[in-house]
């Protein structure tokens, strides 16, 4: 797979075109959405249109999780990780599919254990609200809350 547009800019420029919005939180989204792309593209058309049509939407998932409040569940698709090296790729275009893991873990492992397990479950194991509070003993409200706690720690 060739890109010939460096995936920051990239993502970039597509936060910029919503500029009322948390440029940090939507660069977020576009970083898990450009990675998604990297493992899911399967080579039909070009990788740089899949990208940013991949790293729009998921933006735009994003304003419209946030303009839903705590009461709707709604998840970003997570990155899902797998092994970095593929035989067919140049290993310098794997840099961003690294940093992007890499950084995603280590905010991670700076979270509380609670609010830790409640993203894995939430993100990486796609629990509903309810399944969550079930498995750490609170109220599905309670999960929304500690889910946005994670999230400005995570960004922090």
């Amino acid at each position: 797979m060739n890109t010939s547009r460096d995936p920051i800019a990239l993502i970039m420029s597509i936060a910029r075109k919503f500029p009322q919005w948390d440029r940090d939180e939507l660069i977020s989204a576009g970083h898990v959405a450009y990675v998604q792309a990297l493992r899911d593209f399967d080579g039909r058309g070009t990788f740089d249109g899949y990208a940013a049509m991949r790293v729009k939407y998921a933006m735009q998932d994003a304003l419209r999780a946030w303009n839903m409040g705590s009461r709707h569940s709604h998840r970003l698709d997570p990155p899902r990780f797998e092994p970095l090296s593929r035989d067919h790729e140049d290993p310098r275009a794997l840099e961003p599919r690294l940093i992007a893991a890499l950084t995603t873990e280590a905010a991670l492992k700076a979270l509380p254990p609670r609010l830790r397990k409640a993203v894995r479950l939430c993100y990486f194991a796609d629990y509903t609200h309810r399944e969550i509070a079930a498995a750490i003993g609170v109220g599905p409200d309670r999960v929304a809350q500690l889910l946005r706690e994670a999230k400005t720690r995570m960004a922090a």
